[in-house]
């Protein structure tokens, strides 16, 4: 009987040792696991900021140039280096003319931009019709930044947005 007795202690004794094992183990992969999920969230985090602010970047760069003279100030299609739709700060109808008559590549180079683009506007006109947009129209983007601009066209202030976009 008292064999029985300490065998019965022995048992319970080893049975609580391998339990507690158990939990020690538990814990730590918990732990791993929580650190690593730590880590990731910041480094995904300031690398989500580091893209925004290049957009932010190459959209006020955008913007700005749009509504710039441009360079040669007197561009043409044929000779442009950057392009820009204004003269005296108000919206030049024949650079707004020249530059719908390009194509999108030609406007991605001239305005500088290395992501995609989008801009529009209300109660612009250009080559003898109404224009609301120009640029790719953001569509499934992965990181879209906005910018809004006002300027005057036909001596009335209007807003326009510039839409910088990446695609997935």
């Amino acid at each position: 009987m008292l064999l029985k007795k300490r065998m019965v202690q022995f048992i319970s004794t080893k049975k609580g040792q391998i339990w507690g094992m158990d939990l020690m183990i538990a814990i730590t992969i918990f732990l791993v696991g929580l650190m690593g999920a730590y880590v990731y969230a910041i480094n995904y985090s300031s690398e989500a900021g580091g893209i925004l602010d290049e957009f932010f970047y190459e959209g006020s760069v955008l913007s700005s140039l749009f509504l710039s003279e441009g360079s040669p100030i007197n561009w043409t299609q044929d000779n442009f280096d950057t392009l820009g739709i204004t003269s005296n700060n108000r919206i030049n109808q024949t650079k707004l003319d020249d530059f719908f008559q390009l194509n999108y590549l030609e406007m991605k180079r001239g305005l500088r931009a290395q992501h995609d683009f989008y801009i529009n506007f209300t109660g612009i006109k250009a080559l003898g019709g109404n224009v609301e947009s120009f640029g790719k129209k953001p569509i499934n983007s992965k990181n879209l930044v906005k910018i809004e601009r006002f300027t005057i066209y036909e001596n009335k202030p209007i807003k326009i947005n510039f839409y910088i976009w990446e695609g997935e």
